[in-house]
């Protein structure tokens, strides 16, 4: 579950909560009392840190993580990039995302992978 892992620290999360309705960031602290590692706490730390100095200019970081949002769909665009059509869950609102490049965490259930390589082989390096 993407809701239980230390995503919920980085500064994108942080946003992202306080920007929830009241009712809705109660019920999500009852939720995240048992948070886990969903990912190793030096690796997140590193992240963490790369984004917050990415913002130290004024600007918003170049890179984003998206904690409790659901891709709806996905496609290339002409220029190359990729845009995102996706749901804030806890929200409940759709909005777009366009990007050059997506790293899918989508939680700790092993899953084939061939399907989603062979289609994406042509873009990995």
């Amino acid at each position: 579950d993407v809701y239980k892992s230390q995503e919920h620290f980085t500064p994108d999360y942080t946003r992202y909560f306080h920007a929830l309705d009241e009712p809705v960031r109660d019920r999500l602290v009852a939720a995240q009392w048992q948070l886990h590692k969903g990912i190793d706490a030096d690796t997140l730390a590193a992240i963490h840190d790369e984004l917050y100095r990415r913002t130290l200019d004024g600007g918003w970081p170049d890179a984003v993580l998206t904690p409790g949002v659901r891709v709806r769909t996905a496609g290339r665009l002409a220029t190359s990039q990729i845009e995102l059509h996706v749901e804030h869950v806890q929200q409940g609102t759709r909005t777009r995302l366009t990007t050059d490049a997506v790293v899918l965490a989508t939680g700790y259930r092993e899953r084939p992978l061939a399907p989603l390589l062979t289609a994406l082989e042509p873009y990995l390096h």
